[in-house]
């Protein structure tokens, strides 16, 4: 499974990557919402764990221009984020959402379930 992580928090970034890659995902990760555009555009992930409070392009951004692309607007965002709320963040476009602080274990199995949902949905 190919993890896209969007996060400008270096620190959580790398922790991000380095749990999901443990867990033999290939992830890749942007700093920012315009690198994270690049890397869908590049090589579409299964699912993008975002960052919703982003300096420049922010996480809401971000949704709002993969959900608008028929190319872009199936794939999966699990949004993570000390802000916002799980009602604003889907009604914005994200599949899910988890409340920053959260634990490893929460935030593989949130994102396990929304690639399951999204593999049903295409299923079906």
């Amino acid at each position: 499974m190919r993890v896209l992580v969007v996060e400008d928090a270096a620190d959580t970034r790398e922790m991000y990557r380095h749990f999901f890659g443990y867990h033999g995902m290939e992830v890749t990760a942007a700093p920012d919402g315009l690198i994270a555009l690049q890397c869908v555009s590049a090589r579409p992930p299964d699912v993008i764990v975002l960052d919703l409070a982003m300096p420049g392009m922010t996480g809401w951004e971000v949704i709002r221009s993969l959900k608008a692309r028929a190319r872009t607007r199936a794939i999966p965002i699990l949004a993570v984020s000390g802000v916002g709320t799980s009602h604003s963040a889907l009604a914005a476009g994200a599949d899910a959402f988890l409340e920053k602080p959260c634990l490893p274990e929460r935030l593989l199995a949130e994102l396990l379930r929304v690639v399951r949902r999204s593999e049903d949905s295409v299923g079906t």
